[in-house]
C-alpha cells in the first residue's frame, strides 16, 4: 500500500508539480570561448570624461580605415591611441564598447561558427560598489574569427539586454 501512495504523489508531482522550467536561455551554455585581445582601454576614473567621447554602449565594429579615423577623431586628445593606429586592418577588426565597471570585465565571445558576441561579465556580485566609472575598451580581433561571414558583433544574449 505504501508504495501505490508514493507512485501517486510521484505521478501527481509530475503532472502539477512544476515541471515546466520555462524558457531555455537564448544560448545555453555560452560559447565556450573568449577571443580578441585587448587593444586599448580608458576608465573615467584615470582619465577626463570628455576625452571618451560619444561612448558606444553597443559594440562598434571598425573594420576599415575611415572607420578608425571617425573613431579616432571623436576621441580627446588626452588619450594614447597609438596601440589603435597600429592594427592591421587587413588582417583585424576593432570593436568598441563601453560600460560601466566595479567588478565587471568586458569580453569578445565565439561559439566557433563565425559568430561574435560582446557580453560585460560581473565579478563579485557581493561587491557593493559606491561608483562604477564608464570605461571605454577597444579589441583587436582576428577577421578569421568570423570564418569568411560578413563581420559582426552583437550584443550577448545571454549577457541581458544593455550590451547592445
Amino acid at each position: 500500500m505504501t508504495w501505490l501512495i508514493a507512485l501517486l504523489v510521484a505521478l501527481l508531482t509530475g503532472l502539477f508539480g512544476g515541471t515546466d522550467t520555462g524558457p531555455e536561455p537564448p544560448l545555453s551554455p555560452p560559447p565556450a570561448w573568449t577571443v580578441g585581445s585587448l587593444a586599448a582601454g580608458w576608465g573615467e576614473d584615470r582619465t577626463d570624461r570628455s576625452d571618451l567621447g560619444e561612448l558606444p554602449y553597443a559594440p562598434l565594429l571598425i573594420e576599415t580605415e575611415a572607420g578608425r579615423e571617425r573613431f579616432l577623431d571623436g576621441l580627446g586628445d588626452g588619450l594614447d591611441t597609438t596601440a589603435l593606429e597600429a592594427v592591421d586592418l587587413d588582417t583585424h577588426v576593432l570593436v568598441a564598447a563601453a560600460f560601466h565597471r566595479c567588478t565587471e570585465s568586458g569580453s569578445l565571445f565565439t561559439d566557433g561558427t563565425g559568430r561574435v558576441w560582446f557580453a560585460v561579465t560581473v565579478g563579485d556580485e557581493s561587491i557593493d560598489c559606491y561608483w562604477s566609472p564608464v570605461q571605454l575598451q577597444v579589441w583587436a580581433l582576428d577577421r578569421e574569427v568570423f570564418q569568411g561571414k560578413e563581420p559582426a558583433v552583437t550584443g550577448a544574449p545571454w549577457a541581458g539586454s544593455d550590451q547592445g
